[in-house]
């Protein structure tokens, strides 16, 4: 019998990716103060303030108390704050505080490099190629 690796390449290939992938975005945000996937709802944030919580989940494809807790986490780190909803009060929305707002650069910066590590190497055929594959797939892992 073969091993994983052997045996089921393309989804070996896949996690090994994704992993390295993570493991360097941690190191790049590090720094911040902020943990793998919190840069995500905080750039969102930034580009679009007083999301609700079930909006920031459906972004980064994860349940209601996954994201929480990571608002949460967030909420009790000062980067942004909790609030009802004017109009319906079963709705919670996320703002950034001064805080959130002072480390969007850093944020930015940090996925900039991110893309150009692992654009590195690749010509802009191959990269649209990946990416196309990639969506392609995740249709039809979701």
């Amino acid at each position: 019998m073969p091993g994983l690796a052997e045996g089921c390449p393309l989804s070996f290939a896949i996690f090994g990716l994704a992993r390295a992938h993570r493991t360097l975005a941690g190191t790049l945000i590090s720094d911040l103060g902020i943990y793998t996937g919190q840069e995500l709802l905080l750039a969102q944030l930034g580009s679009e303030d007083g999301q609700s919580q079930k909006s920031l989940g459906n972004l980064v494809r994860s349940d209601h108390s996954t994201i929480a807790k990571t608002v949460g986490r967030l909420e009790a780190a000062g980067l942004v704050e909790r609030r009802k909803d004017e109009k319906d009060a079963r709705v919670t929305r996320v703002f950034l505080t001064d805080a959130g707002r002072q480390i969007q650069e850093g944020i930015q910066e940090a996925w900039q490099r991110l893309e150009e590590r692992t654009a590195e190497g690749l010509t802009a055929e191959e990269a649209e190629t990946f990416i196309r594959l990639a969506r392609k797939m995740r249709e039809r892992l979701e």
